[in-house]
């Protein structure tokens, strides 16, 4: 039992009373609810949300889903990446399966940079689901996202031997000053 020295002090002493007095409020208030679904079927303060809007079809672009002050659009604003394809034209096949474009793959790194993503297959979950990443990269809903080791392969193969990042720094440098 509790001890209590004077009105001011609080009127519970250990935890162990708090947990007592928690159980038996939540105990009550299941109760109340269980009598209130019997009496009316339905819980007074239990309201249901509808579940249709999943398969809502709404026209909406990409742009509008997109945030004007997104740091994406910003970063989109400031830069060109078109002077990354004559950097790496030489390192692509004329001929066989279509590639996946340079600046695709250049901004997939830049978002996993710009916004702190460890991983590059966290990276590619990250823009499955992020509009604005989606948006940044030209993609729209239904594009589906390169593998997370694409990038890993094509960096091998492609880009280890070059300097196309150091070009991309001293292109936004550049620009920047």
């Amino acid at each position: 039992m509790c001890n209590l020295k004077s009105y001011k002090t609080e009127w519970f002493c250990s935890f162990q009373t708090v947990d007592k007095v928690m159980k038996f409020f939540v105990y009550g208030l299941f109760l109340f609810y269980t009598e209130c679904i019997n009496k009316k079927g339905v819980s007074p303060m239990l309201s249901k949300h509808q579940q249709q809007a999943r398969n809502q079809l709404v026209a909406i672009s990409m742009d509008e889903l997109v945030p004007s002050d997104h740091l994406v659009r910003k970063v989109d604003a400031v830069l060109d990446f078109e002077f990354i394809y004559p950097l790496v034209e030489h390192t692509y096949s004329h001929t066989g399966r279509p590639s996946i474009d340079p600046v695709v793959l250049v901004k997939i790194v830049l978002i996993q940079y710009l916004f702190g993503i460890r991983s590059m297959r966290q990276t590619i979950k990250e823009i499955e689901t992020n509009m604005a990443y989606r948006w940044f990269l030209g993609y729209d809903f239904n594009t589906p996202i390169p593998h997370f080791t694409t990038f890993g392969k094509n960096y091998a193969r492609r880009f280890a031997e070059t300097d196309v990042f150091e070009h991309i720094f001293l292109s936004n440098f550049k620009t920047s000053h």
